[in-house]
């Protein structure tokens, strides 16, 4: 008998932030969108395999984009937002916040897959395969091992 588990990535991590197309190529004037992003660790990783220029800062991280900036802080849910300078397009921010939000999904489920990977056998499983799908999400298979019922 085997289990499979699907490990998908997270949905997209700006929420609240619709506009039209004549928006997207207007400028910012400065406000906060929220994210799903809830750990720094996950982020400055992110950031750093995407290569973005940033500076961790006390209460936040501050990413260089385009000659403004966004400034990452926590809310007092201890979620991440987006706080975007002035004179920035709304089409850079929502593209780099959804690359960033891409790269934070893959750091968070490799975190995940080798937690489960790690943690499967001392639950009574054998890693028995992976398969790696389109849309990056995992497909484990685990058997569970005899006299572990």
């Amino acid at each position: 008998m085997g289990v499979s588990l699907v490990l998908i990535p997270l949905a997209l991590a700006v929420t609240g932030a619709v506009a039209t197309r004549e928006e997207l190529g207007s400028q910012v004037r400065g406000i906060t969108l929220k994210t799903r992003m809830k750990r720094w660790d996950l982020l400055e990783r992110a950031l750093r395999e995407y290569g973005s220029q940033y500076v961790a800062e006390e209460k936040g991280i501050r990413v260089f984009l385009d000659g403004g900036e966004i400034k990452f802080v926590k809310n007092r849910e201890g979620e991440i937002e987006a706080q975007v300078s002035k004179g920035q397009l709304l089409r850079s921010v929502t593209s780099f916040l959804e690359v960033i939000h891409e790269e934070y999904t893959k750091v968070l489920q490799e975190e995940v897959y080798k937690k489960l990977v790690s943690r499967a056998e001392q639950y009574g499983f054998v890693f028995e395969s992976e398969e790696v799908q389109e849309d990056h999400s995992i497909v484990l298979t685990l058997a569970i091992r005899e006299g572990s019922r």
